[in-house]
């Protein structure tokens, strides 16, 4: 069983999915932030530390490369605690991505039980 609240940063440009992501996790009692933007993100980023990381791989102006590029300089024990929220899961180069970067993934669309198991995977091999 995992500790509350544990501190969830979402980084998704489309606000009804941050919303809905958002309320599910705060319902099992975390808290959660939530970025549309890169600016945004880096705010987020910089200003606290997060236990978990949910984030969109293709966000206009921040994709998950230059995600990771972010966290490698702001927060870099923050690496291991990132899963990626993609609808180009079958898509080679974003499998060559999450492979060489070992991030995790949540296909879009998803259901929030799958949210949930990522959460608890994320947590359990970082």
């Amino acid at each position: 069983m995992r500790q509350h609240p544990l501190r969830i940063l979402i980084v998704e440009p489309e606000p009804r999915i941050a919303s809905v992501l958002a309320g599910v996790l705060e319902a099992d009692g975390d808290r959660v932030d939530t970025a549309g933007d890169r600016a945004a993100a880096l705010c987020r980023i910089t200003d606290h530390a997060y236990d978990l990381i949910l984030a969109d791989m293709e966000m206009p102006g921040l994709d998950a490369p230059e995600l990771r590029d972010m966290l490698d300089q702001v927060r870099p024990l923050a690496q291991t605690r990132v899963a990626f929220l993609t609808a180009r899961a079958h898509d080679p180069s974003t499998r060559a991505f999450l492979a060489q970067s070992g991030g995790e993934s949540v296909a879009k669309p998803f259901s929030l039980r799958q949210v949930r198991e990522q959460v608890q995977l994320v947590l359990t091999t970082s």
